[in-house]
């Protein structure tokens, strides 16, 4: 069944599998960068397709790390709405998404090393002060590296 054009997704799930395969691959030792094409290709395995916001998943990825890396953090995920159109080819999803998440590692990578944790947690809801004594960084370093991806638009 194909989604109508109407219809909600909540990409959080799909963002913070992405985000946390783009920092275990950082993580690994002699990495000297990441498959791009594999973790979108991971991260869509492990996401279920009847919920997948079709060709258009980055435009809805990049409007969820943007509005995550606000001052208020949002009460809940927010819904992504689906601009594909019906009948967009299944898989399409694959090349955009690796683009993106190339665009995205490198972003995180120029603003601090711990950005992508930075974010993880704050995908997760917490605050810049519990973030910092978390990672273990003072609240104001946390705090620009917010808002340094803020200004530098998201991926």
């Amino acid at each position: 069944m194909i989604p109508s054009a109407d219809t909600a997704f909540d990409v959080l799930p799909l963002l913070r599998e992405v985000l946390a395969l783009l920092r275990h691959a950082e993580d690994a030792p002699l990495s000297s960068g990441v498959d791009a094409a594999g973790i979108a290709g991971l991260a869509l395995r492990r996401w279920p397709r009847s919920v997948r916001p079709g060709s258009r998943v980055t435009e809805a990825l990049a409007a969820t790390l943007h509005s995550r890396l606000d001052d208020a953090p949002a009460d809940g995920p927010p819904a992504a709405r689906d601009p594909s159109p019906a009948g967009s080819a299944p898989g399409s999803e694959l090349p955009d998404l690796a683009a993106w998440v190339s665009r995205c590692h490198e972003r995180l990578r120029t603003v601090h090393p711990r950005a992508a944790s930075v974010v993880l947690l704050r995908l997760e809801g917490h605050d810049d002060r519990e973030i910092a004594r978390r990672l273990d960084l003072a609240p104001r370093l946390v705090a620009r590296i917010r808002r340094d991806l803020r200004r530098g638009g998201t991926p």
